[in-house]
C-alpha cells in the first residue's frame, strides 16, 4: 500500500516545477514560431497563425514521470509524530486534523493551474481568466477573472487534477490508518503479552525468568529494527516517540524482572546458608535429652540423602538462575555471588560433622552393647 500511495502520489500531484516549465515551453514554442516569419509569405503565414489561434488547443496529456526523474521525489507535505501511551497508538496532531490542511493545499494547486494556459482546454473560458483591460486603468500582472468556480466547473483537466487530488488524500489518509492499525498489532503481539510468575514447584521459576528476559530482549531488538521516520505519499511520520515509548514500557518490565530474579537468588541463598548452618549446629551439638539425641543420630543417618535432596533443588536452581544472568547480563550483587560460592565450603564442614557425629553414634553403640554384655553377665551370675 505504501508503494502503491507513493506511485498514485507521483501520477496525480504536478509540483510546482513541472508546470513552470511546461509553461515556459509554451512561450518559446511562440518566440520560434515569430522569428521564422520572413519573406513574401510573411502575410499568408500570419493569417495562417491567426486561424491556428482561433482553434481551441487539444487537452494536455499528463504523462507518468520516467524512471530517471524517480530520484527527484515530492517534498512532504504533512509531518505527524506516532506516539503510544496507555497501551493505545495514536498520531500527535491528530489525522483529521490535516483535512483544513489539506483543502487549502488543494486551493491553491487550483490557483496555481488557472495561471498555466496549457492547462487550459475550453478556450471560451479564457475571458473569466484575463478579463478585457480597458484604456486609461493600470495593468494588472496577474489579472484574474471574476468567476473562477465557473472555470474549476467547466475545465476538464483541472477537475480531472483535482479529482486526483483527492484520491490521493483519500488513499493516504487510508494507508496512514493502516498504517496505525499495524502498529497497534505490533504492540498487542510483542508487547503486551504478559507472562505469569510460575510456583516454587520444581524448574518452572528458573523457566518464567528465562522466557521473560528471552521476550524482553527481544521485543528490545524490534523497537531498535523500527525505523526513525516512515515516508507515507504526503505524510512525515515521526516514529521516535513511539519507539521511545515503547523502549521505556520495556525496559521499566526488564527492570522489574531483574529486581525479582536479584531477589530471588539472594532470599534461595540465605535459606541455603541458613539450612547448612542449622545441619552444622545440629550434628556438632552433644544433648543430654534424648529427644535431641534421637534428632542428632537421625540427622547424621539420613546426611547423603539430605544432602543430595540440597543440591538438587536448592543449588541446582541457584546455578541455573546464575547461568541465566550471566547470559542476560543482567546486574546483581557480587557479595551474594560470592556468599553462594564459598557455600561448597560449609557443605565440606557438613560432611565432616557427619562424619565426626557417626563416629560417636559407633562408639556410643559400642559402649551400650558393652555395658549391655555387663549386664547380662552380672544377671547370669546371680542366678547360678
Amino acid at each position: 500500500e505504501n508503494d502503491l500511495t507513493n506511485r498514485i502520489f507521483e501520477t496525480s500531484l504536478i509540483d510546482r516545477d513541472t508546470l513552470s516549465d511546461a509553461s515556459e515551453v509554451g512561450g518559446a514554442r511562440e518566440e520560434h514560431k515569430s522569428t521564422q516569419l520572413d519573406g513574401p509569405e510573411e502575410e499568408s503565414d500570419s493569417e495562417y497563425r491567426e486561424e491556428e489561434r482561433s482553434m481551441p488547443e487539444p487537452p494536455m496529456i499528463l504523462h507518468e514521470k520516467s524512471n530517471n526523474n524517480r530520484g527527484h521525489e515530492l517534498k512532504p507535505m504533512f509531518h505527524a509524530a506516532v506516539h503510544h501511551n496507555k497501551e493505545v497508538t495514536g498520531m500527535m496532531p491528530d489525522i483529521y486534523d490535516f483535512t483544513a490542511a489539506a483543502f487549502n493545499m488543494i486551493h491553491d494547486m487550483e490557483e496555481h493551474l488557472l495561471g498555466i494556459e496549457m492547462l487550459t482546454s475550453n478556450w471560451a473560458l479564457l475571458p473569466f481568466l484575463r478579463p478585457t483591460v480597458h484604456p486609461g486603468t493600470p495593468v494588472d500582472k496577474k489579472p484574474r477573472g471574476p468567476s473562477l468556480e465557473l472555470v474549476l466547473r467547466k475545465d476538464v483537466n483541472l477537475i480531472n487534477v483535482k479529482n486526483s487530488i483527492y484520491s490521493c488524500i483519500d488513499t493516504v489518509f487510508h494507508c496512514t490508518g493502516v498504517y496505525l492499525a499495524a502498529l497497534q498489532q505490533l504492540y498487542t503481539k510483542y508487547f503486551l503479552t504478559k507472562l505469569s510468575a510460575g510456583s516454587d514447584a520444581g524448574n518452572q521459576e528458573v523457566m518464567f525468568y528465562q522466557e521473560a528476559l528471552q521476550r524482553h530482549d527481544t521485543q528490545l531488538k524490534i523497537v531498535d529494527r523500527i525505523p526513525e521516520s516512515q515516508r507515507l505519499g504526503m505524510f512525515l511520520i515521526d516514529l521516535t516517540p513511539y519507539k521511545d515509548n515503547v523502549r521505556g514500557f520495556t525496559l521499566d518490565r526488564l527492570s522489574t524482572v531483574q529486581e525479582l530474579l536479584n531477589s530471588d537468588v539472594m532470599q534461595r541463598t540465605r535459606q541455603l546458608i541458613q539450612k547448612l548452618d542449622n545441619l552444622i549446629t545440629v550434628l556438632e551439638s552433644h544433648p543430654a535429652a534424648l529427644d535431641a539425641l534421637y534428632i542428632r543420630l537421625t540427622t547424621a543417618d539420613s546426611l547423603p540423602d539430605i544432602l543430595r535432596l540440597l543440591e538438587n533443588r536448592d543449588v541446582n536452581q541457584i546455578i541455573s538462575l546464575y547461568n541465566i544472568i550471566d547470559r542476560f547480563a543482567v546486574p546483581h550483587n557480587e557479595d551474594d555471588r560470592r556468599a553462594f560460592e564459598s557455600t561448597h565450603y560449609l557443605v565440606t564442614s557438613v560432611r565432616h560433622a557427619g562424619n565426626v557425629c557417626l563416629r560417636e553414634r559407633t562408639e556410643m553403640v559400642e559402649g551400650i552393647e558393652r555395658c549391655l554384655e555387663r549386664d547380662v553377665a552380672w544377671i547370669q551370675s546371680q542366678v547360678v
